[in-house]
């Protein structure tokens, strides 16, 4: 089986803020909008594939009754790979957008500088930064 693509749909009420966070402060722009669902593509380098993620509002009749709950922002965190989280955190602390902030920008063992806070679909967000990591976690990483 050849996988051709993996995202996340979050279901939210908060269709477009969460459309506008993404677009604004990490540079995703829109690719399908629509009154009940929006999917927006992020940057990546190098002519890589965009990144994707999309937003539901909750009861689409048009949907399966399993997707008309909303997002109950526990048990999924979005991890977005950036080159400095510093800077990241400084340009979203001087908008006003870490207000819910989870962990502040710390460093861990395992080789990531990172902050996590949550969106306003409340979806937990993890901004990380790749660092060298403590020589107890350097085997645990694969050289393939």
């Amino acid at each position: 089986m050849k996988v051709k693509n993996l995202f996340v749909v979050v279901v939210t009420s908060k269709l477009g803020e969460a459309r506008d966070f993404y677009v604004q402060h990490f540079g995703f722009r829109v690719v399908f909008e629509a009154d009940w669902y929006v999917q927006i593509h992020g940057p990546r380098g190098d002519s890589a594939p965009p990144v994707e993620l999309a937003f539901m509002v909750p009861h689409v009749e048009s949907q399966p009754e399993p997707l008309h709950a909303a997002f109950s922002g526990a048990g999924v965190i979005l991890t977005i790979e950036v080159e400095d989280a510093n800077a990241v955190h400084s340009k979203l602390s001087e908008a006003g957008v870490l207000k819910d902030l989870v962990v502040s920008l710390r460093d861990e063992p395992w080789g990531q500088r990172h902050f996590l806070f949550r969106d306003p679909a409340g979806t937990l967000l993890d901004v990380v930064q790749s660092i060298p990591p403590s020589s107890e976690y350097t085997a645990a990483y694969s050289t393939k």
